[in-house]
């Protein structure tokens, strides 16, 4: 079954209005129930930059003190917001640089063809 986005859209407001459905922003694959981090990582604007790389501008954030420790999501469906707990504990030792890759979150793709060079 294929159903398109305003169908999906139609169907969490009708389970949300009868209570069915969370509130809080949950990521992908989060149990019903456990808790994220409060802190919107992946479109928290007050810290978030960023940086232009070659045809694309990629966004960052940057959070806590001491040794720099670069943080990066992965996978096809993946963002910051997935990996905020652990940036909450990380945080508290390392400054900790959240990249959102190309293509994701606030991070443009660009229009030149990919490479791992």
């Amino acid at each position: 079954m294929c159903i398109n986005f305003s169908q999906a859209l139609s169907s969490l407001k009708k389970a949300r209005s009868a209570g069915r459905a969370s509130q809080e922003l949950r990521y992908f694959m989060q149990p019903e129930g456990v808790a994220g981090s409060r802190v919107p990582y992946g479109a928290n604007t007050t810290v978030g930059n960023f940086a232009v790389s070659s045809d694309a501008s990629i966004y960052y954030e940057t959070y806590g003190k001491g040794e720099p420790l670069v943080v990066l999501h992965g996978g096809a469906v993946g963002s910051a917001y997935e990996l905020g707990t652990l940036i909450d504990r990380l945080r508290e030792t390392f400054t900790v640089i959240v990249v959102s890759t190309r293509g994701h979150g606030r991070s443009e793709i660009g229009t030149e063809p990919l490479s791992i060079e």
